[in-house]
């Protein structure tokens, strides 16, 4: 009870009634152990709040517990007021400049619920690279979803083993992941929503995992040329693969020596 902001005396009180059925504050304070000083403001308190139930008759206040289930309904209902409330009064405050700031995260279960929010609340483009490790079947349902209703959405998929089992509906295979885990010695994600805000995250193999999220649209430019030259690049390679094997080598590996100029 103490989680949901009750205090120590009133908690006790709530259980000694449900312990020992309808009882007066005299016999409370006994059994209770909370001193007839405090017993009849907190029998008060709870009263009010819908948490007792009293009968006055006979000239003395007899008192009982409304049942665990009940009083679960209430601090649910509670909390769904609280919730919106928070909603309406926030929707109203708006921000006089677009906030630039790079904001920093750590702990990885933070990171990624705040991708699948992210993800969640865009309304017209989503540009993602990713890692097969990090997708679980949520994330996939969220960016599948996109795909559907938004239609702007590329994905470029990392996979180590290149084999790229998912349940994506369309992605862009990478191909060349081992000469970027060589380059940069870690996983990474990126995202940017809707043109307008970037995350990304890096995934070392060791560590904590740490992210950045920003609106700069100097990083989000960025960042948005860089997933999408990506998939501008895998696409001619799925669309011309016998050509540029034939160019580059069965490999490719002549296609990312991008400084002989041949």
């Amino acid at each position: 009870m103490k989680e949901f902001k009750f205090t120590e005396s009133e908690a006790k009180v709530y259980i000694s009634l449900l312990q020992n059925g309808p009882s007066t504050g005299y016999e409370l304070s006994k059994v209770s152990g909370v001193a007839r000083s405090k017993i009849y403001n907190i029998l008060e308190a709870l009263t009010l709040q819908g948490i007792l139930e009293i009968n006055t008759n006979n000239n003395s206040n007899l008192y009982q517990a409304i049942p665990p289930s009940h009083l679960a309904a209430i601090l649910e209902t509670n909390f769904k007021n609280n919730l919106l409330k928070l909603e309406e009064e926030a929707s109203r405050l708006t921000l006089k400049e677009k906030n630039q700031t790079i904001w920093h995260l750590e702990e990885w279960q933070s990171i990624f619920t705040k991708i699948k929010m992210k993800i969640a609340e865009t309304e017209k483009s989503l540009l993602v690279q990713i890692w097969v490790d990090e997708l679980d079947e949520e994330l996939i349902q969220l960016i599948n979803e996109k795909q559907e209703t938004i239609k702007n959405v590329s994905v470029v998929l990392y996979d180590t083993k290149k084999e790229y089992s998912t349940s994506l509906k369309h992605y862009y295979a990478h191909g060349f992941e081992q000469n970027k885990l060589t380059e940069i010695g870690h996983r990474w994600i990126t995202i940017v929503f809707d043109q307008t805000e970037v995350l990304y995250c890096t995934v070392p193999f060791e560590g904590v995992t740490k992210a950045i999220h920003t609106e700069n649209p100097i990083l989000v430019f960025f960042a948005s040329e860089y997933i999408l030259h990506d998939a501008y690049c895998l696409r001619l390679i799925d669309q011309f693969p016998e050509q540029i094997k034939a160019h580059f080598g069965e490999d490719m590996h002549g296609l990312r020596d991008i400084f002989s100029g041949n």
